[in-house]
């Protein structure tokens, strides 16, 4: 039985992720596109253009919050289109469209046209001509979606003791790479052509200043493709399936002994993800990490990889990543290693330690969890059986694994259906337990995926 949570990450991984999200109309388009009937287009581009025309800006900026008249509009579309447009966009779809592809507009023209609070946006250049203003939006949206490679450094905790012992790069499924800075950086510029997009690329608003822009020769950092809509300077629904996949690497990580949890007097960490345009590299945008990331500031090699014979670690390095990287494949139970390992890597993370069980927990049950075969047998008996042939190594060694699952459930039990919220002395322990079995599943899993089928 899948976690509502849980399943939801199931649901939206491979296939949604891989026919994801998009921006800018000189982009290559990816080949899924939104298919929009002539009336509907027609109807669509009148609506835009009288909204462009006739709606005061209520501030001197624009948000999407600011176009209500334009989220009315998806009740003109075929289901599909909004489907569609939800999957790419995110919440106030087109409203948050329409706002993106003005401020990318206002980015690009020389010099950048300023917003004042009751101004029509038909003061701005690009939009004198509404209608066709409104043409222009509609065959980008047709576009949708489009094609980028998003990039965030690892955590220099992760990177500093292992970059001169490890190849520049390694190649994961769904062309996902781990690489370090000086093989990116001929490939992924910082700058951008645009004077105005240059200046807010890496601006943090909040503490009025810039963010240090250079790709580091002492990092390794996570790259990716991804097909979506990517919005500047604020979270994307692309930003946040890439998040996904570095939650879900950390937690393969972790179970796997690549990485650890703990501090090692280096906290040092890269704030942003950098969006780049497949095609031709340039750099389009950042956006922050979320802070389920970015305050993790304890990701470290684990001191059983890094501490073993120097010659040898390159090779363990890429077996390690080989292992994880099966997480990456499109493939049912990838998938659901994928959404256990982020489930993982929560529990880990957690310092609510009783939260920390129960996300431990909803790992376990993508895992090893399935409602109608539970069925007159009951779940924890299903799952700790499961477990315990999965792990054990002998009938005694089974037993043992039982016993801790059932004590591990207990206390799940007594905090989901008693709603028991307050630490008692043992539940440390059996915290410890929880997120331990996760872990060794996980591992075992992962060793399981990467094994080569017979023929």
């Amino acid at each position: 039985m899948f976690h509502p949570m849980a399943q939801s990450l199931l649901d939206t991984k491979v296939s949604d992720t891989l026919q994801g999200f998009g921006n800018r109309g000189s982009m290559e388009p990816a080949h899924v596109t939104i298919k929009l009937p002539p009336d509907v287009k027609s109807n669509l581009v009148i609506k835009i253009a009288e909204g462009l025309q006739t709606y005061p800006l209520e501030n001197n900026y624009l948000w999407a919050g600011g176009l209500k008249w334009a989220e009315d509009l998806m009740d003109l579309l075929p289901q599909d289109a909004r489907e569609k447009i939800e999957r790419f966009v995110g919440e106030r779809n087109l409203a948050r469209f329409i706002v993106t592809e003005i401020n990318n507009d206002r980015d690009r023209t020389d010099p950048k046209p300023l917003l004042v609070a009751g101004q029509p946006l038909t003061q701005l250049p690009f939009v004198a001509n509404p209608i066709t203003y409104a043409r222009k939006l509609i065959g980008t949206l047709e576009g949708l979606p489009y094609r980028y490679q998003l990039t965030a450094a690892l955590p220099g905790t992760f990177s500093h003791k292992l970059i001169n012992f490890v190849p520049d790069h390694v190649s994961l499924p769904s062309g996902i790479i781990i690489a370090k800075g000086s093989a990116l950086s001929p490939d992924f510029p910082v700058h951008s052509p645009h004077s105005a997009v240059d200046t807010d690329l890496f601006h943090d608003w909040f503490a009025d200043e810039q963010v240090d822009r250079a790709i580091r020769d002492d990092r390794l950092y996570f790259s990716m493709p991804l097909l979506g809509y990517a919005v500047p300077s604020s979270s994307s629904v692309v930003g946040r399936h890439f998040e996904d996949h570095i939650k879900a690497f950390f937690g393969a990580a972790m179970a796997t002994n690549l990485m650890s949890y703990g501090s090692d007097g280096d906290s040092s960490k890269l704030p942003y993800i950098m969006i780049h345009d497949k095609q031709t590299r340039e750099i389009l945008a950042t956006e922050s990490l979320e802070d389920e990331i970015l305050e993790r500031n304890y990701l470290c090699s684990s001191k059983s990889f890094i501490e073993r014979d120097k010659s040898v670690i390159n090779s363990a390095y890429r077996t390690a990543l080989g292992r994880i990287g099966t997480i990456f494949n499109d493939h049912i139970d990838c998938r659901r290693l994928f959404a256990a390992c982020i489930w993982y890597y929560r529990a880990k993370t957690n310092r609510r330690p009783l939260d920390a069980l129960l996300q431990a927990t909803i790992s376990i049950e993508v895992m090893l969890g399935d409602r109608k075969s539970a069925e007159g047998v009951g779940l924890t008996n299903l799952l700790a059986s499961r477990c315990a042939y999965l792990l054990g190594r002998s009938s005694a060694h089974r037993a043992e694994i039982e016993e801790k699952f059932r004590r591990v459930y207990e206390l799940r039990s007594q905090i989901v259906h008693e709603g028991r919220h307050t630490l008692k002395l043992a539940d440390s322990d059996t915290v410890k337990l929880g997120n331990s079995l996760c872990a060794a599943i996980i591992s075992r899993e992962l060793s399981i995926r990467a094994m080569p089928e017979e023929n």
